[in-house]
């Protein structure tokens, strides 16, 4: 029997927890706009764990050939042009109007979709410039696989609202806006989202951010699969 696989989108750490350069350059590389803000060295750091409620590094491993895109409707296209080419597609693609988190942010992520890539960094790269945002696909210490969207969400006093600004300037970030928390924690919540123009992933972001030491907590938004049938598929339940 074939397995279905559905994506659920998490918002927090605990729900986390208790589910289980260029030319040709690998894509933990990548710096905005063709810069050198991090080095592939920290980069390739940053996205080598995640912290917990009590800012513990829990380890993650990078699973090569799995990828979330994020891509506007006009250009899916020229992306399936583009990947054809080399025999690899998009899977589980839904088409989004508007992002499900207001603010200012929501004015990049309008009329886009996303979707899922099987298949080598060497035969997606092709299409990489078409899409709005990436990030490749992580497994757990116990195996189980997760991914990353193109949010991450920080917990601060509202008092350190300019040096989030800074920071989300100095790093190319799409800012959101302020949302009700789950109670878990003392501070307010604030959703930002990366783009293929940020430093990082939201991962690797969500690790730079915590450790600026500004934040009582920041964590991305996680992609965990779900068990549901008979028939495999991957889609992503986020919004």
């Amino acid at each position: 029997m074939t397995i279905m696989k559905k994506w659920m989108y998490i918002f927090g750490i605990a729900a986390l927890l208790l589910a289980a350069g260029c030319d040709g350059a690998d894509p933990a590389t990548k710096t905005p706009d063709g810069g050198t803000a991090l080095d592939a060295t920290r980069l390739t750091e940053l996205e080598s764990y995640f912290y917990d409620d009590n800012g513990q590094k829990t380890p993650l491993q990078r699973v090569d050939g799995k990828y979330y895109v994020v891509f506007y409707t006009a250009d899916r296209e020229k992306i399936e042009t583009e990947l054809a080419k080399n025999g690899a597609e998009i899977e589980s693609v839904k088409e989004i109007t508007n992002h499900a988190l207001a603010g200012p942010g929501s004015d990049t992520f309008t009329d886009y979709a996303y979707g899922f890539i099987e298949a080598d960094y060497e035969k997606i790269e092709a299409a990489l410039p078409f899409v709005l945002y990436w990030s490749p696909l992580y497994s757990l210490p116990d195996g189980a696989e997760i991914g990353v969207t193109e949010v991450f969400t920080v917990v601060l006093p509202r008092s350190k609202f300019t040096q989030l600004e800074a920071l989300a300037e100095q790093n190319h970030i799409e800012m959101f806006g302020w949302q009700e928390g789950d109670g878990s924690y003392t501070g307010s919540w604030y959703n930002l989202a990366c783009t293929v123009r940020s430093a990082g992933n939201a991962l690797q972001m969500a690790n730079l951010f915590y450790e600026t030491g500004l934040f009582d907590n920041v964590f991305p938004g996680w992609l965990l699969p779900v068990i549901t049938g008979d028939t495999e598929v991957e889609e992503q339940d986020r919004h």
